[in-house]
């Protein structure tokens, strides 16, 4: 089964400011490395966006941080049609990234 665990990380994001949210993000990809999901390599690279985005909107760039959290969304989307994780795995990681998404796009 090449050990595939079902182990989620689930977050609950509520009327945070992005910046926080987005550090929920972080956590989430995180919990996936310590669980052996994913080696801290992988982790690293699909967490990369997510530092420049919470800097993005600190400057009120909100376009230029959209694009950082879509670039986020197309890592974990390519993680799980390599099957470096589950379904189960990303789905709350990006069910709040487009709540994320949405809100930023109120601010443009």
């Amino acid at each position: 089964e090449g050990g595939v665990t079902t182990q989620t990380f689930q977050l609950t994001i509520e009327d945070l400011p992005p910046q926080e949210e987005i550090s929920f993000l972080v956590m989430g990809v995180d919990a996936l490395i310590a669980s052996g999901d994913l080696n801290a390599g992988q982790g690293n690279g699909i967490n990369a966006t997510l530092g420049p985005a919470i800097k993005l909107i600190n400057e009120q760039k909100y376009q230029p941080a959209i694009n950082q959290i879509e670039a986020f969304l197309n890592k974990l989307e390519a993680a799980a049609q390599s099957q470096k994780l589950t379904p189960a795995q990303t789905a709350p990681l990006v069910a709040d990234a487009l709540v994320i998404l949405r809100e930023l796009r109120l601010l443009l």
